[in-house]
């Protein structure tokens, strides 16, 4: 099989200085330019002559921060870097044609010609076309292995189904069975702490919940798929994917181990589009185009494994489903609002296990809605998110069980950034609640719970943050 892997690049942002001027006049066949309205301002020095705007998506209109631009050559060669805004800004520009070049890693380059006045500033917003980096796959060829027969201590029932059992081991590995300590938990006796500190219910801190991922705002638990079957998400509805090991931005509210930030694209507002794909596994597909003042976009994938008998002389035990949907509408040209909507379910069917009338299965539920406008001189994001978590699957106690386990969480964020002479401003504030409820009950007559657990965590906090480029590569 074949796997893909998004590659995110971080490098440090360039300086913020004004809001940009209107995009129009696209050029060029591989990537396009927008000139603004040219502001002269009276300027005796003229070494102060200055070139400033955006780089921004063609596509989407997003921001494209840490795009190298370039002026020159030689000597006077300028280059300066965009920031989180997609905001650059030359300095000592000298007078007359000068030819500006910019570039990014997931974009085309562009290289434009303009006329740099006597005095004063040029505006010049760059819109750059999407240029997806191929990236070779990898494929992996292995032999099935037959299942082991284990024998189980006395009292226990040999097999599968026992807590010996490599299959059950195996889905405590699998993407989101840790963060709602649903394996090892489940087998202590009620009322005992397991020996084990993994087989504790998990809360934020824990050794597995170090890590937050937010697709357009929302938090997304196991946006990893087992086996490496399918991407995580449909790679042509992402505009943007930062990951973040370190030194992550202070307006993020969690993730020690790392933050993984997932932004999805606008729908075309120029004309309809659709598109699908069907192979001997899955299916796909997505629609997209203008709607009134704005636009949509939705998509989604689903496993129908028709033709898994052929490749794995068998049915395949894997099961998957996800959709996307979003909308975005202009109100006005300062105000910006987006809706999304994201559910996904994975699951594996096991041989033997009785205590499940279905497979093993485990998936979210998440929407985000945003709103972007420009108050008070400070560029303001507004997002209001919620997510759900559920999954259930079978555990091995004395007699059959199941686990079920479900995650609530509502997150509510502001955040502002405005320039502030040669520094960059920003602050803002979060809430961010979770529920987690738990219960394992054996699989009888009765149905008796054996094991129940639930908690409530809220966090409420602010930040507020100077940022100052003290070199074109040190922020």
């Amino acid at each position: 099989m074949t796997a893909f892997f998004f590659l995110a690049a971080l490098t440090a942002a360039g300086p913020a200085d004004r809001p940009p001027a209107d995009i129009s006049h696209p050029t060029t066949s591989s990537a396009s330019a927008a000139v603004g309205a040219v502001d002269l301002v009276s300027n005796q020095d003229t070494a102060q002559r200055r070139i400033r705007g955006r780089v921004l998506s063609e596509e989407s209109g997003d921001p494209l921060p840490y795009a190298v631009v370039e002026l020159g050559s030689g000597p006077t060669r300028r280059t300066a870097k965009t920031d989180e805004e997609g905001r650059y800004l030359l300095t000592e520009v000298p007078a007359g044609p000068q030819q500006v070049r910019v570039s990014t890693l997931d974009h085309a380059p562009l290289a434009v010609t303009v006329e740099v006045p006597e005095s004063g500033d040029l505006e010049l917003d760059l819109l750059l076309r999407i240029t997806p980096i191929g990236i070779a796959g990898i494929t992996v060829i292995a032999n099935p292995v037959p299942s082991l027969e284990i024998a189980g201590s006395e009292g226990e029932a040999a097999g599968r189904g026992s807590p010996a059992d490599p299959e059950l081991r195996a889905l405590e590995t699998t993407p989101g069975m840790a963060e709602l300590g649903l394996v090892e938990g489940a087998r202590a006796e009620p009322g005992i702490d397991p020996s084990d500190p993994e087989g504790a219910l998990y809360v934020r801190g824990a050794a597995s919940d170090l890590k937050l991922v937010l697709l357009d705002g929302a938090p997304v638990y196991a946006p990893f798929h087992l086996g490496g079957l399918l991407d995580a998400f449909q790679p042509n509805v992402l505009q943007s994917a930062w990951l973040y090991s370190g030194g992550a931005p202070v307006r993020f509210d969690g993730g020690l181990s790392y933050i993984l930030d997932l932004n999805t694209r606008q729908g075309s507002h120029e004309k309809f589009h659709s598109g699908g794909a069907v192979d001997l596994l899955g299916a796909g597909a997505r629609v997209e185009g203008p709607l009134g003042i704005g636009s949509f976009l939705a998509s989604g994938r689903v496993m129908h494994r028709a033709g898994s008998d052929g490749i794995a002389g068998e049915r395949l035990p894997y099961g998957y489903a996800d959709g996307l949907a979003r909308v975005d509408l202009g109100l006005g040209t300062q105000h910006h609002l987006s809706l999304t909507g994201f559910f996904n379910r994975e699951s594996v069917e096991l041989a033997d296990v009785t205590a499940l009338d279905g497979p093993a299965y485990w998936g979210n539920a998440a929407g985000s809605l945003r709103y972007r406008s420009r108050l008070a001189g400070s560029d303001a994001v507004f997002t209001a998110a919620l997510s759900r978590f559920t999954t259930r699957l079978p555990i091995g106690v004395e007699a059959p069980g199941v686990a079920d386990g479900k995650s609530w969480r509502t997150r509510l964020a502001a955040d502002f950034s405005r320039p502030a002479g040669g520094l960059r401003l920003g602050y803002g504030a979060s809430y961010d609640r979770q529920r987690i409820d738990y219960q394992a009950f054996e699989v009888s007559d009765s149905g008796t719970t054996w094991l129940a657990r639930n908690g409530v965590s809220e966090a409420l906090g602010g930040y507020g943050e100077v940022i100052w480029e003290a070199t074109p590569s040190l922020q």
